[in-house]
């Protein structure tokens, strides 16, 4: 019997795509179909509400929550992103830690070590949703570090791929892994604000700001018949949409584009 993981590796606002992706596996699959979700950044928000049991309230989140100006103003006094406002939202839901303690499904969170730049995975049995808010936090645009456990952490892309998510998933037991990559090419002004950044930060970090922006885009994977690598093109949202129409056509074409990919369907035999 096959062993089924779902890896979903950063995009910021793009991850509404994500959130519709999962809507459309489990019309097909049904929920809880999938032990075990790992993320990064905005896919670690999608894995943790799958990991919850709370689905129900991503199209919601994604489409009537994330784009108020409480979260994303682009003019705010220093920082452009308030991952505070995410964070009081989840407790209106009711995620708590308790719900990733005692969960059936596996949950692994990317987070990067704010001194050495290591990557870290944590699991349902840390302190999840303060390894979220690291995972969330993009350098630049807005706070950091946050504190984990007593250690500072931040961004999980920094120091994860897509490709690495692959491998601890298979390192904890999967046989099949769906890996969404909603990641984006930095443009010269990502870079210059990433380098105006890492200029006072440890070196641990510094290398892996700079491995990250030396990093080829898209990253390369070999192929593996294990794995079904989901790209989509042509999005009508980037890293910091906060059109709702926008947003509501990505989580619409997450949903319509899994329900209608054939090759997909023929990997996970349905």
């Amino acid at each position: 019997m096959s062993r089924l993981a779902l890896v979903m590796h950063g995009g910021g606002m793009r991850g509404a795509y994500g959130a519709g992706l999962i809507m459309a596996l489990e019309q097909m699959l049904g929920r809880g179909a999938i032990p075990l979700v790992l993320g990064t950044s905005a896919g670690a928000v999608n894995a943790a509400v799958v990991a919850a049991g709370q689905t129900n309230i991503l199209c919601e989140v994604w489409t009537d929550v994330l784009h108020r100006e409480q979260y994303i103003r682009p003019y705010r006094f220093k920082w452009i992103t308030d991952n505070t406002y995410l964070m009081r939202i989840f407790a209106q839901y009711g995620l708590a830690n308790e719900r990733f303690t005692h969960a059936a499904i596996r949950l692994f969170v990317t987070a990067t070590h704010f001194i050495t730049g290591e990557n870290r995975f944590f699991s349902n049995h840390d302190n999840v949703l303060e390894a979220l808010h690291a995972s969330i936090s993009m350098p630049v645009l807005c706070e950091t570090p946050i504190m984990v456990d007593g250690e500072p952490y931040l961004d999980g892309g920094i120091s994860s791929s897509t490709g690495s998510h692959i491998e601890k998933a298979f390192a904890e037991g999967a046989t099949k892994v769906i890996a969404l990559d909603l990641s984006i090419a930095l443009q010269w002004t990502n870079r210059a604000g990433l380098r105006w950044y890492a200029r006072t930060k440890a070196p641990g970090l510094k290398a892996a700001l700079a491995r990250m922006m030396a990093a080829p885009y898209p990253e390369p994977l070999p192929p593996d018949p294990r794995v079904y690598l989901i790209r989509p093109h042509h999005l009508v949202v980037s890293r910091l949409t906060r059109a709702p129409e926008n947003l509501a056509r990505a989580f619409d074409m997450g949903l319509r584009e899994t329900m209608e990919d054939g090759q997909l369907k023929n990997f996970l035999g349905v």
